[in-house]
């Protein structure tokens, strides 16, 4: 892992996200790693600081109301790898299909800068008062950066793009209810 590599593409996609992510497209990275350079200390900084927060303002933990306990952290930052790279599979796939590159290794990338303004901003959602703005602001603002990011890592053509991002999101919504309602329903089925 190359932590500062880390911190400049979080800080670059804070301040500076256009010239941030088309220098990263340009590296033509594997998917693992961005994995290991981003995606994973992203996720688990995050965790750590929001669960730190957490018990200091007693306010939302990264993930919702989840446990204080390590079983929390650990699942939180399972959770959240594979919703990453689920993602950038529906991602890619109907890139494919709307005339782009359907790449996993384009798509992971695409996903994982886009989504450091919203892993930035539950941890600092955790702040009483003004935290669910701040989680809010920084999910849409993660979304209008994905919007922004397909034609450099996917090349979707600019009259298929508000097509396949919208088809995309839908997709992603759809297949997180139906897996949360299957996981939901095997836990409580479990006690």
């Amino acid at each position: 892992m190359d932590f500062r590599k880390t911190l400049s593409l979080i800080k670059g996609m804070l301040f500076e996200p256009r010239a941030t992510w088309q220098a990263y497209a340009a590296e033509n990275r594997d998917w693992q790693y961005t994995a290991l350079t981003l995606t994973l200390p992203l996720i688990i900084g995050s965790v750590v600081a929001a669960w730190i927060l957490r018990l200091i303002f007693s306010g939302f933990y990264t993930f919702g109301h989840a446990g204080t306990g390590i079983v929390a952290l650990l699942l939180s930052v399972v959770f959240a790898l594979a919703g990453i790279a689920l993602m950038a599979l529906i991602l890619g796939v109907f890139a494919g299909v709307f005339k782009g590159v359907n790449d996993f290794s384009k798509a992971f990338a695409c996903v994982s800068l886009a989504m450091v303004p919203m892993y930035i901003g539950q941890v600092i959602g955790t702040v009483p008062w003004i935290g669910l703005l701040i989680i809010v602001a920084a999910a849409i603002w993660s979304l209008v950066l994905l919007y922004q990011m397909i034609p450099s890592f996917l090349a979707v053509p600019s009259d298929k793009r508000p097509a396949h991002y919208i088809v995309s999101i839908i997709a992603i919504i759809v297949i997180y209810v139906v897996l949360a309602s299957i996981l939901g329903r095997s836990i409580m089925g479990a006690h």
